[in-house]
């Protein structure tokens, strides 16, 4: 009798254990539709990968990062800093090749003094409109980004066996726990199977 209540125990075990393995490896396989008999069986994520892709890029703008929240996270402080730094770089080497380039016959006469109240005026001209050029920017990035498209493109564009890799790696522990718990239940199941038989017979 104990025998037989440990085998209904290992068998309940087993079919616990491989029918949440099948579920598991079912998210995923056959990656293209096959069929069989009457029916057509593919994975769910390859079969839905579109509308998944479509509901987290969805998920992510909404309620995670959106393009307004990057660029309010912008420092324009620093990004001028950087600006200026560049700028005083480039008209340090080129502004007097450039203008002896459009003005050869007045650069004979521009000193170093004249050249550097020139630079300054240049970097005015443009740090004094910061505020305007960073509206103009960030205007630009809202029209013109949609951080929802790409994210979705994103996913769209790897291949089955790429977001196998990715979720497996992300929920390894989860899945492999999935398995044993439908063990578990599946022991469970078999042992209470063989009490209630014993019970009734």
């Amino acid at each position: 009798m104990l025998l037989r209540w440990l085998m209904m125990v290992l068998i309940g075990a087993w079919i616990g254990w491989i029918t949440n393995w099948l579920a598991i490896k079912m998210l995923f396989h056959p990656y293209e539709e096959k069929r069989f008999l009457c029916f057509r069986i593919q994975g769910v994520i390859p079969k839905r990968k579109k509308d998944i892709g479509s509901g987290i890029a969805r998920v992510v703008e909404q309620e995670l990062l959106s393009l307004r929240e990057l660029l309010e996270q912008m420092d324009t402080e620093i990004i001028f800093r950087n600006i200026e730094k560049r700028m005083d770089e480039y008209l340090e080497e080129n502004l007097e090749k450039e203008i002896q380039k459009a003005f050869p016959f007045a650069a004979m006469f521009l000193g170093k003094d004249s050249l550097e109240k020139i630079k300054a005026l240049v970097k005015q001209g443009v740090l004094s409109r910061k505020e305007e050029i960073c509206s103009a920017f960030t205007s630009h990035l809202e029209e013109n980004i949609d951080i929802q498209k790409m994210i979705s493109d994103k996913i769209a564009s790897f291949s089955f066996q790429k977001v196998e890799e990715i979720i497996f790696s992300l929920a390894k522990k989860e899945l492999k726990h999935i398995e044993w718990v439908g063990a578990v239940l599946g022991a469970v199941i078999g042992g209470l199977q063989f009490l209630l038989f014993s019970y009734f017979s």
